[in-house]
């Protein structure tokens, strides 16, 4: 049921052409492709994980630019 599932927002962050892309291509949609272009800005894909200890968890992987953190520390460093 949807009112006993728990929802989460992951953030999948690092340096550019480390494979985030791929590991969540991967994890989401069972393939697997090696021409994957770098993300631009952000993607994000959804996952559904039934019947754990009879609930079920809605998934939100989302993908950042490897050079998105980069901006967000010289953006907010001291």
């Amino acid at each position: 049921m949807i009112d006993d599932a728990i929802f989460m927002k992951i953030i999948v962050v690092g340096d550019s052409g480390v494979g985030k892309t791929s590991i969540l291509n991967q994890y989401c949609y069972n393939k697997f492709d090696e021409a994957t272009f770098s993300t631009i800005g952000c993607d994000f894909c959804l996952k559904v994980i039934d019947d754990f200890e009879g609930k079920s968890i809605r998934l939100q992987l989302w993908d950042l630019a490897g050079i998105i953190p980069l901006f967000i520390y010289m953006l907010i460093k001291p």
